[in-house]
């Protein structure tokens, strides 16, 4: 079942109530799990949505959902125990705002996002304190990214911020940290990967105890993205990160969205590939890593990447991570790590590609005897263009052909998921109409499918659209 990179949220309070926040045509939703009531209560908390939210739990089990708006505005709305407020904390912002983070430091709420400066990826940090009801703002700089799924990546631990962000140049992308303390305020940057020669896509980065800092991120090499393992130890006094280990967990292939996992004493690295998803783990800290794992309910169910937030004052968790992979509502599960029972372990695949001379090479460091891999009659190396006379009309024809194909299979797509959404709100009007008059009706079954079919077809749609707009970009005839 497919995969949706459609941001999603969930979350925990002190009292086992669970927070499920999404979007869904273009308004943010939370759904409230009340462990006590044992039912499910649904909220529309803003409209008008970009896309860009976040949220936030306070020790007394107050919800902060942050989204922005059309028109470059900013919404607060403030959740506990079923009552809503909304605020608004922005308006009409002239640029583009993203990557939206919302989180507590104590019982201080901070706010991060990025300003786009410059469309070729100039983006300026803003982040702000919530402090006696007045909002405090410092601008960290700005920092210059590519295809980054996030330009930062912003967690606590042992009373300070961690603030990881992504920086590129002329010659290569590198990733910083920099810490923030109530009292010190903000450290200078410290380099954390300096390795200039990868092109790095997606990352995530969690700390482990001993100082130790845990980082993950795709690498983009010839048109593949595999996933990437550092660990280090990070010297705050002096400014410094020491790297200790580093190692390619998966072949080149389509590895995206890598999340780091810590669950007890074992390391989790988890990612999408295919629409799959699978993931390694590591007993000893990252010194080796296990085989790797295809969680089997991935084949069988949709599932996104959540964000994860909890209660601060739940300090006693097996588990510690920012983001973890699950089913969709209303059969919420984590999915990705714990009991290998629910996983396969993945089967090897060759990876391979044509050299200058026309020879069959393996793609993989680790490699593969590609003896073992005989060519299937799409692939022989006779029906491949000629590398070394470069490429003919003849040869790029029916390459044209399938890309345009695809492209109008697409369209047609999108056409046809644009009128399932239309019939959607269809039913929504015909069954608020139904309703009123009806004295008794079961609104909980019909709004439950109601909510499941809308946030399964948006979830299509944006996929839909967003293969359609790469395709546009790179299709030149």
């Amino acid at each position: 079942m497919p995969f949706s990179s459609q941001k999603s949220i969930i979350g925990e309070d002190l009292n086992g109530n669970i927070y499920h926040i999404y979007e869904v045509d273009q308004t943010v939703k939370l759904i409230y799990f009340d462990k006590a009531e044992e039912e499910a209560k649904t909220f529309s908390l803003c409209e008008h949505s970009t896309g860009e939210f976040d949220a936030a739990l306070d020790s007394q089990n107050t919800l902060y959902v942050l989204t922005a708006v059309s028109k470059g505005s900013l919404y607060l709305s403030v959740f506990h125990e079923g009552s809503l407020e909304n605020h608004l904390l922005l308006d009409d912002s002239p640029s583009e705002l993203l990557n939206i983070t919302l989180l507590f430091l104590g019982e201080t709420l901070h706010l991060f996002y990025g300003i786009v400066t410059d469309p070729k990826g100039q983006i300026e940090i803003m982040h702000h304190i919530l402090k006696d009801e007045d909002w405090e703002t410092v601008r960290l700089g700005t920092v210059s990214v590519r295809e980054v799924l996030h330009p930062f990546v912003v967690f606590t631990k042992d009373s300070q911020l961690y603030f990881t962000y992504y920086d590129t140049d002329a010659t290569g992308d590198r990733v910083f940290l920099r810490l923030f303390r109530e009292k010190e305020g903000w450290s200078s940057p410290i380099p954390l990967i300096e390795d200039r020669s990868e092109r790095k896509i997606f990352f995530d980065c969690l700390p482990e105890e001993q100082k130790t800092l845990h980082l993950v991120y795709g690498v983009w090499e010839e048109g593949n993205l595999s996933v990437q393992y550092e660990r280090g130890v990070l010297d705050q006094e002096n400014h410094t990160f020491l790297s200790q280990k580093k190692e390619r967990l998966t072949q080149n292939a389509n590895a995206s969205y890598p999340t780091l996992i810590l669950e007890q004493n074992r390391l989790w690295v988890v990612w999408t590939e295919y629409r799959e998803l699978f993931s390694v783990y590591s007993d000893d800290h990252g010194d080796s890593f296990s085989p790797v794992y295809l969680w089997d309910r991935s084949k069988e169910k949709p599932f996104l990447r959540y964000r994860f937030i909890e209660n601060p004052s739940l300090t006693e968790r097996p588990y510690r991570l920012n983001h973890t992979y699950g089913t969709v509502y209303p059969a919420l599960s984590f999915l990705g790590f714990g009991d290998l029972t629910e996983a396969s372990p993945k089967e090897a695949v060759a990876p391979f590609y044509f050299d200058e001379k026309g020879d069959l090479e393996k793609m993989d460091p680790v490699g593969f005897d590609k003896s073992q891999y005989p060519l299937t009659a799409r692939n022989r190396k006779r029906n491949l263009p000629n590398h070394r006379g470069g490429f003919s009309g003849e040869d790029l024809h029916p390459i044209k052909e399938d890309l345009k194909s695809l492209s109008a299979r697409l369209s047609k797509l999108e056409k046809d998921t644009d009128l399932l959404l239309q019939d959607l709100s269809a039913f929504k009007d015909r069954f608020n109409a139904w309703e009123e008059k009806e004295k008794n009706p079961d609104r909980a079954k019909v709004s439950e499918l109601s909510d499941t079919l809308s946030f399964e077809l948006n979830a299509i749609n944006s996929r839909i659209v967003k293969i359609e707009n790469y395709l546009k970009n790179r299709i030149l005839f």
